[in-house]
């Protein structure tokens, strides 16, 4: 039974336990690429490089030279 890709703290929680992405992702039934996917997301996310709802308007007052 799939139970789908879990939340981003999850993911963090289970890696930080210690679990592999391999078994992230077949506890959870999802793809081993569905998990690194979730993981650049997350990092690219809270880097500041991938724009949220939240960052869009900060963005747009940065100036480029």
């Amino acid at each position: 039974m799939a139970i789908g890709m879990p939340s981003d703290p999850t993911l963090m929680e289970l890696r930080i336990a210690g679990w592999s992405i391999e078994e992230i992702a077949h506890t959870y039934g999802v793809s081993e690429l569905s998990v690194r996917g979730a993981f650049v997301q997350h990092f690219l996310r809270n880097t500041t490089l991938l724009p949220t709802p939240s960052r869009v308007g900060d963005a747009a007052d940065i100036e480029l030279d």
